[in-house]
């Protein structure tokens, strides 16, 4: 944690309150917040890319359908490849700041190096 001048901690979310809690409440967030919306994102792009294929193969050679087919998948993978760090590792960041891991001191400086890495990454699917 960062000391403020006036003596204050700035910590975020994953490094700061009750861990035994914090985990708990962060395994909802990412199941609300992640798995179900990457789940019916998943879903519906499926449905889409067959809606394209189908309609591929009655257009024959009038409408070029690659660029949604490719812009729908490409989608998915970014959205899957750049949160999916960020929900495991805040995760396993709460967890290990439980008391049981307090002995891993190197460990829990990895995590918490890598948790930092993906904040960042997670929030370029806004950007990209």
């Amino acid at each position: 944690p960062n000391i403020a001048a006036n003596g204050t901690y700035c910590t975020d979310y994953a490094s700061s309150g009750d861990p035994q809690n914090s985990l708990i409440y962060s395994l909802f967030l990412t199941f609300v917040g992640f798995l179900i919306p990457l789940l019916v994102m998943c879903f519906f792009y499926f449905k889409i890319a067959l809606f394209l294929k189908k309609r591929s193969r009655q257009l024959a050679t009038a409408l070029p359908l690659e660029k949604p087919l490719t812009l729908v998948i490409m989608a998915v993978v970014i959205f899957s490849v750049l949160f999916t760090p960020y929900h495991i590792l805040r995760n396993v960041r709460i967890a290990s700041r439980l008391e049981k891991w307090k002995e891993y001191r190197c460990t829990r400086v990895a995590i918490n190096s890598f948790y930092i890495v993906t904040r960042p990454l997670a929030f370029l699917n806004s950007t990209i």
